[in-house]
């Protein structure tokens, strides 16, 4: 059995103290090495990731200028492409107007000269043919359907009676093989022939309906007098419903 010593019943801890305290001074300069510590490692690791303020802005800068420059040059292009729109409309309405006179003179052109070939007509001595003036070819409703108007005239001078008659041929294709239509073919009074009676000219008109699958090259007209000092006379015109 142990014995215990009296100063053994009871043992108090002992309190191990620490060395020498840290002066007060030195947690300021402690936190300032800290905070460059810090700053420099940022640094060097934004300049090891290429990123540099100040490189940064000249950049910026430079980009900044040819924005500029860029803009000034698509100003005054749009300037030159405004000024050439207007010279080229400009242009444009004088060749429309030029066009437009063009096309009157040539209209009136062809009317006068309807009128001379008529005059001639009617001033031509000895002269047994006929003339065909004012021919018109029109389209009526429908696709097959056309109406056609021309005036016969006698060539030579004179007050003598023409008698006699017109006949009207349409000469075309169906199916890919030359055919001709008569007057009677394309007339719903299965009329053969226009008949004449006339001291100077006389107008001629009528519509014709064309058969289905038939295309038209060319409109025939044939004067067939029953007088003397006078001859047949045929006139071809090209199918054009202008």
């Amino acid at each position: 059995m142990i014995k215990r010593r009296p100063e053994d019943k009871f043992s108090t801890p002992k309190i191990l103290h620490g060395g020498a305290h840290v002066p007060v001074w030195m947690w300021p300069t402690a936190l300032v090495v800290i905070l460059v510590w810090t700053w420099l490692v940022f640094d060097y690791g934004r300049q090891r990731a290429g990123f540099d303020a100040g490189e940064s802005a000249n950049v910026q800068e430079q980009l900044r200028a040819q924005i500029t420059e860029l803009e000034k040059e698509r100003d005054e292009l749009r300037k030159e492409a405004a000024k050439s729109e207007r010279t080229a409309g400009i242009e444009r309405d004088s060749v429309v107007a030029v066009q437009g006179n063009i096309t009157e003179l040539q209209k009136e052109k062809a009317e006068l000269q309807k009128r001379v070939d008529f005059l001639e007509s009617l001033v031509s001595d000895r002269d047994p043919h006929f003339k065909f003036v004012d021919f018109t070819l029109k389209q009526r409703k429908g696709d097959n359907n056309y109406r056609y108007s021309f005036s016969v005239s006698k060539m030579s001078k004179g007050n003598s009676m023409v008698r006699g008659s017109v006949s009207v041929n349409i000469h075309g294709q169906e199916e890919g093989k030359d055919k001709t239509l008569s007057l009677a073919d394309i007339t719903e009074e299965k009329q053969k022939k226009h008949k004449l009676g006339f001291r100077h000219f006389q107008n001629i008109e009528g519509n014709m309906t064309l058969p289905e699958g038939f295309v038209p090259k060319s409109f025939e007209i044939k004067v067939i007098p029953t007088v003397k000092n006078f001859k047949a006379t045929t006139k071809s015109f090209d199918w054009d419903l202008s």
